[in-house]
């Protein structure tokens, strides 16, 4: 072996190569990489992988030495061990893995993994890594473990909304508990402002399983509203548990249960103050057959504060937007949905919503939950009508349009406008007139077109049909 590469004036993987090309790899030099190199340690590294590269195919099978200071003795849990390798084709190998990963746990109680490595044939290829279950001496309890829960919460959205008290996490009991077995519980989420949430809650030393935990099969952990309150809405919270199955109390030794997650909620359901029915989602025609408009109220939520900004969404066949509204009482706030949007959704559900930005004028965005409103049919579905290419005609038709039936046509624009009642014939669509005035001053802004149909049977209101939307 020559003298080490830095002594030569060697430093790239470019010199390296040509050394390598004119002495063979028996004179090679090597790159220094510790720790004392002049901070050079990485560099070098780096420029050693580049030079075996450069150097090949002639330098691929020749043997890549890393040569490194003996451990100091009797140290297993300072070892900065992350795993056993061995090649994937050499059983011999293997059995030497596994007596190395079955000794380091006796000492440590920390399972270290054997992974089973395939080096490449040609420079073409690439290295594999693999985890082989069957590869490990020493195998890990079953992940079948109980999932941490929040008290109280059923399914994985968590609406903060309902633990102004605070919550509980509870952890179930595992097939090898036993006492005293260090345990780590955690909280990983994000706040509103956009920074990490993390709140550890239990931490070995000082947290482990006690007799009140066996003897009752489960353990709780208070968990208060003020650390969760400024949780982001529609962000994930990740409960994460560990416990060591034995007395170490390295976290290394713990087996990692499943994660718990739950899709954050601070801006509760909107309500609609016509609706009826137990969960107050289905809306009647006839409820609001001469009002103007619906009332949408939006919740006081979390954190409401002067200065936020809300907006409502009617998501319908077509959305309608409201106004973008300033917070500037702290409490519900209403929104008027116009009548027609709610006519163009006969039959149909909508989904009702808003969003909140808290932080003006480009902040971000958060979206409520959603209200999922049922607009009851009517007798008849009444399609949309149809407007000619110059806007001066508006003709309709209609499933089981009979002789006798009434109909009109509506126009709203800056005016809201009606046509005559107009007698309509089986089968034949029915043609109104527009009037010029009507197109000219709503010139450049979008118009709501329906009719109302009145058929003869008793009792029976005008239906209406859904909406045609055009700008004149």
């Amino acid at each position: 072996m020559s003298r080490p590469c830095i002594a030569q004036g060697i430093k790239t993987g470019e010199q390296w190569r040509d050394h390598f090309n004119s002495y063979g790899w028996r004179k090679g030099c090597s790159f220094d990489v510790a720790n004392t190199a002049e901070n050079r340690a990485a560099p070098n590294f780096y420029e050693g992988m580049r030079g075996g590269t450069l150097a090949s195919p002639a330098a691929f099978d020749a043997p890549n030495d890393l040569k490194h200071k003996v451990w100091s003795q009797n140290i297993p849990n300072s070892l900065p061990i992350e795993a056993f390798f061995h090649l994937g084709k050499n059983a011999n190998g293997l059995e030497l893995a596994k007596n190395d990963q079955k000794r380091f746990y006796d000492l440590t109680e920390i399972v270290i993994p054997i992974i089973a490595m395939t080096l490449p044939a040609t420079l073409a290829d690439e290295a594999k890594f693999e985890y082989i279950e069957n590869d490990q001496a020493i195998h890990l309890p079953e992940r079948s473990s109980p999932i941490p829960v929040i008290n109280g919460i059923t399914g994985n959205e968590l609406n903060l909304e309902t633990l102004v008290s605070g919550a509980t996490i509870r952890v179930d009991s595992w097939p090898d508990i036993a006492l005293n077995q260090a345990v780590w519980l955690r909280l990983e989420g994000t706040n509103t402002d956009g920074t990490p949430y993390n709140a550890t809650l239990w931490q070995s030393p000082g947290s482990s399983t006690n007799s009140t935990w066996i003897r009752d099969g489960f353990y709780t952990k208070a968990v208060s509203y003020s650390s969760l309150k400024n949780l982001k809405e529609g962000s994930s919270l990740h409960v994460t548990f560990k416990a060591v199955v034995g007395s170490s109390k390295d976290e290394r030794a713990a087996v990692s249960f499943p994660v718990r997650t739950y899709t954050i909620r601070t801006l509760s359901t909107p309500k609609v103050k016509e609706t009826y029915g137990e969960n107050g989602d289905h809306l009647k025609i006839d409820d609001i057959y001469n009002s103007d408009y619906i009332t949408v109220e939006v919740p006081q939520y979390t954190g409401m504060d002067y200065g936020h900004t809300i907006r409502l969404r009617w998501g319908g066949r077509i959305n309608y937007d409201s106004e973008i509204a300033p917070v500037t009482t702290i409490g519900p706030l209403s929104f008027r949905v116009p009548r027609m949007e709610i006519i163009d959704a006969i039959g149909s559900t909508v989904k009702v919503g808003y969003t909140v930005r808290r932080t003006q004028p480009s902040g971000p965005i958060e979206r409520s939950r959603i209200l999922n409103l049922k607009v009851d049919p009517q007798a008849i579905d009444l399609p949309a009508p149809q407007i000619s290419i110059d806007k001066t005609q508006i003709t309709i038709r209609y499933p089981d349009m009979l002789t006798g039936h009434k109909a009109r046509v509506r126009w709203l624009g800056v005016v809201k406008r009606d046509t005559a009642d107009q007698q309509v014939q089986t089968g034949v669509g029915a043609v109104f007139q527009i009037p010029s005035l009507w197109v000219t001053e709503n010139s450049g802004k979008t118009v709501l077109i329906n009719y109302s149909v009145l058929r003869n049977v008793n009792g029976e209101r005008r239906l209406f049909s859904r909406v045609l939307r055009v700008q004149p």
